[in-house]
């Protein structure tokens, strides 16, 4: 079926509005993001200045790369749990949200060590038994790390899951004050 001229017309606009919407939502979004993310509420301030967490979770499922890109597109990152205060707040939020299946936090296997995704070596840590083990003879499988109920697990970045954003708050000095988003 052939379009005519009337036709191919009438299509062109209807792109080229669909395309000035699509970049309108992108402009406003790219304004708004971070004014919604700073109106959050902080958690009800059972922790230290260094560790409190924003309270909200991200439910959609990305793989451990789309993840990180959507939390960064949002001028966040995935969390570094440095210590066990952080590993037990960012593990309440997903046990508040009832989320019983691992969540991806920003730790990666590279050049055969556990690394940060802000650049901290791994000096604290909670595997799960058995989380965390290499098979030096496949080099993509279980090289991003997630956390559950049960500990930190090492699992195949291509895996689809929910996630956490962290985002340092405006409202203080130090670099340890993150929202969970």
């Amino acid at each position: 079926m052939y379009l005519t001229a009337e036709d191919y017309k009438i299509k062109s606009k209807l792109s080229f509005s669909i395309f000035v919407l699509v970049a309108m939502l992108l402009a406003f979004l790219s304004v708004a993001a971070p004014k919604l993310w700073n109106s959050l509420p902080l958690n009800d301030g059972s922790a230290t200045h260094l560790t409190t967490f924003k309270s909200l979770l991200k439910t959609y499922l990305f793989s451990w790369e789309e993840a990180l890109e959507h939390c960064r597109l949002n001028h966040g990152d995935l969390p570094s749990l440095l210590n066990e205060t952080q590993d037990n707040l960012a593990l309440n939020k997903i046990n508040q949200a009832n989320i019983t299946d691992p969540v991806w936090i920003g730790l990666r296997y590279l050049n055969d060590r556990w690394l940060w995704v802000n650049g901290d070596p791994l000096v604290y840590e909670h595997w799960a038994q058995g989380g965390g083990e290499q098979d030096h003879q496949c080099p993509i499988q279980k090289r991003c790390g997630a956390l559950s109920t049960k500990g930190w697990e090492s699992l195949d970045c291509q895996n689809e899951l929910n996630f956490i954003c962290t985002r340092k708050t405006d409202d203080t000095p130090s670099d340890k004050l993150f929202k969970i988003i």
